[in-house]
């Protein structure tokens, strides 16, 4: 059956690899075929349906081989965030009666030294309004466009993972993931509600984006 699938200018054969092994062990109708290699997804344990999902579309070898290089270095980078923001058990709690938000239950989250020196945020971390006033720890969240306000929070939470007197190049960074967190966290729940956001869905927030 192979052998006649194999002659039909209609039929595409693509053999698909999961262990290297079977390299030596093809059939002959797929013997010199361009095959593609999942052995290091299959390793990593990744989501083989994306991949036949993107097989079924009607794409290029080497779009496919880019695609499948892209979510290998995205699941490297998944697993380096993983590494580095568990090294700091931190958990957020948002109070939805007073707008506090802790760390650990404990102490209040405050903006490190250099959001105060920066004039992205320090203008507007004096400012103090019934859902906001970043020096008493108490900050805006709201089901609603994630503004300038939200953003601060954000950056706020990342910014506890990272040295007080973190470089300019690395303050970029935690400003780039505040912001993801303000899109995809902060302003996804109501004024009128708490949360709670562990390391995990801090991790899972970034690698979604």
């Amino acid at each position: 059956m192979l052998s006649e699938l194999s002659s039909d200018p209609d039929v595409k054969i693509i053999p698909i690899v999961l262990d290297q092994s079977c390299l030596a062990e093809l059939p002959v109708p797929l013997v010199g075929r361009a095959y593609l290699d999942l052995s290091e997804f299959r390793k990593r344990g990744l989501f083989l349906g994306s991949v036949m999902q993107h097989l079924a579309g009607d794409v290029t070898q080497s779009e496919m081989l880019a695609w499948i290089s892209y979510t290998i270095r995205k699941d490297d980078l998944y697993k380096s965030a993983r590494e580095y923001f568990h090294r700091t058990s931190v958990r957020f709690m948002g109070n939805a009666r007073t707008h506090q938000v802790s760390i650990n239950f404990m102490q209040p989250l405050l903006a490190p030294q250099w959001m105060w020196d920066s004039p992205e945020w320090g203008y507007m971390l004096n400012d103090e309004h019934d859902t906001y006033c970043p020096t008493k720890g108490r900050w805006h969240w709201d089901y609603f466009s994630p503004g300038r306000s939200m953003q601060s929070l954000g950056t706020a939470m990342v910014a506890q993972f990272f040295p007080d007197d973190a470089k300019e190049e690395l303050q970029w960074a935690i400003e780039d993931v505040g912001r993801i967190l303000a899109v995809s966290f902060i302003s996804m729940i109501r004024k009128e509600e708490a949360f709670v956001l562990d390391v995990d869905e801090i991790i899972m927030c970034i690698s979604s984006d």
